[in-house]
């Protein structure tokens, strides 16, 4: 599992060129201990997401082509976590503080 640290606020992330999970870790993008997460889809398949701490599974949702975008509740502590169909995808993340 790879984890990209963002450093800027939104951030495009290209998925790593396999099927693996990996995580983004917004922590210092974050100014509370909670916020939300857009996530924009750029191209490529559909990434699933999540960001309650367990692994990807069938029932994790997913952002394509058809859904552009997904909201997602985040807080600190707790890293994002996203899996390819086929590597190589794009999406934008942005971290909204409430």
């Amino acid at each position: 599992m790879a984890t990209t640290t963002l450093t800027q606020n939104p951030q495009k992330i290209t998925v790593p060129a396999n099927t693996s999970e990996h995580d983004i870790d917004f922590s210092n993008i974050l100014s509370d201990s909670e916020g939300t997460a857009l996530i924009d889809w750029v191209s490529g398949t559909s990434v699933q997401i999540n960001c309650n701490g367990v692994a990807i599974d069938s029932a994790t949702a997913n952002i394509s082509s058809a859904v552009t975008k997904l909201l997602l509740p985040v807080r600190r502590g707790i890293n994002v976590r996203y899996k390819g169909g086929a590597g190589s995808e794009v999406f934008n993340i942005t971290i909204l503080n409430d």
